[in-house]
């Protein structure tokens, strides 16, 4: 595995390729595109993402990826790699956009006095919401979690789990909450005796739906400190993000949608001014370019 740099300036970004031998030519879908190796390309966009931390820690900046076009690319291709592209069309786009929808509070009706019971969550929620960071976004919410129910991540799962399901049509499963709190929190935490550890691209999938989440537990929970699940009746969400990756609105609000537009493989966002000029000898073919994204769903009220 090769990691390649190509500063352009100290105020500009920095175009960064990783390449690695393959050991087979990748698999084709019926389609005849090209599906680029899932493992591979994961330790490719984890040496990408070490050299980007690396540059932010030289910078003594922050730091945020974004993908080029084209996203992938072979090269050194015998006789035979090249009469097999000719039979491919291209390769395929195997990720979506990100859906969102305006689900801020109104300051107005935000309920000022119900949160004097729990300035440290405001405080916790506010420092998830300023961090520019998707990992340490996802440990401060989860901190908020922890704090609203004053229990570790393994008693959690199930009260918060009982609690988001008050609103039915956000359709909190078990399952989701337990990879927040048991799997992710865990790898994007400590990185003392586990091989694995999470990076922004692990959590960023699901920063949506934990930050709505974030919301309810703050402002409806009755019992702050509690591993109760009480809940009184403060705020109901206007609109939300699902877990396919489409939102729900009631239809009573007026509001927008809007999406984020990814790369190929629905991992970083879509660099639009940053097109690479690859060699003749290279393949980097992509046809598709438009993404598939959610949908958006009206309606009558949040609990079916």
């Amino acid at each position: 595995m090769r990691v390649q740099a190509y500063p352009l300036s100290e105020s500009t970004p920095v175009v960064v390729a990783a390449d690695m031998d393959l050991s087979r030519r990748p698999a084709t879908n019926s389609d005849g595109l090209i599906l680029v190796p899932e493992a591979e390309r994961r330790l490719l966009e984890q040496s990408i993402e070490r050299f980007a931390d690396l540059l932010a820690v030289a910078r003594r900046a922050n730091r945020r990826i974004f993908s080029a076009v084209p996203e992938a690319a072979l090269r050194d291709l015998n006789e035979q790699d090249r009469k097999w592209t000719e039979s491919v069309n291209g390769f395929a786009i195997t990720g979506t956009s990100r859906i969102y929808v305006d689900s801020s509070v109104s300051l107005a009706d935000l309920p000022v006095a119900a949160l004097a019971d729990r300035p440290d969550g405001v405080t916790l929620l506010a420092e998830a919401l300023s961090s520019d960071h998707e990992t340490g976004q996802f440990r401060e919410l989860c901190r908020v979690l922890e704090r609203a129910f004053a229990c570790g991540p393994a008693e959690l799962v199930d009260p918060v789990t009982s609690f988001l399901q008050y609103f039915t049509e956000l359709d909190y499963h078990r399952d989701e909450v337990a990879n927040w709190l048991m799997v992710l929190r865990h790898l994007a935490t400590h990185a003392d005796r586990r091989e694995a550890f999470a990076i922004a691209a692990d959590v960023v999938p699901v920063l949506g739906r934990l930050q709505q989440a974030a919301y309810d537990i703050l402002l409806n929970k009755e019992n702050w400190r509690s591993c109760d699940t009480d809940r009184r009746t403060v705020w109901t969400p206007v609109n939300g993000v699902l877990r396919d990756n489409g939102a729900i609105q009631l239809d009573t609000h007026t509001g927008y949608i809007g999406s984020e537009v990814l790369d190929a493989f629905g991992i970083y966002p879509y660099g639009r001014d940053y097109h690479l000029a690859v060699p003749d000898d290279w393949y980097a073919t992509f046809p598709e370019r438009v993404q598939p994204s959610g949908q958006l769903r009206i309606v009558q009220s949040m609990r079916a």
